[in-house]
């Protein structure tokens, strides 16, 4: 079965490298318990175009079975703005 890459990100202004570092620091364990569920890897995007992150899952259904409409309303809410998420 073919990887899958989640690209996930907010339209929201830049954050300071401390902000930034925050984030990450404060979300990690999330995704670092996600590794039997499929998560390879995520990167964290911080730039102009916004903020967000880069997902790669073993699979396009791993993918699909965290990125479900309840977890984008969440995200949603945490980020205030709902997201655009492309699965490649």
């Amino acid at each position: 079965m073919a990887n899958c890459i989640v690209i996930v990100q907010f339209d929201l202004p830049k954050r300071t490298q401390e902000q930034a570092i925050a984030g990450g620091t404060g979300s990690a364990p999330i995704y670092r318990g996600l590794a039997e569920k499929g998560l390879i890897r995520k990167d964290y995007l911080n730039g102009a175009a916004g903020t967000g992150g880069v997902y790669l899952w073993e699979s396009r259904e791993a993918a699909e079975g965290w990125f479900t409409e309840a977890r984008i309303a969440e995200l949603t809410e945490r980020f205030g703005t709902r997201p655009p998420t492309h699965l490649v």
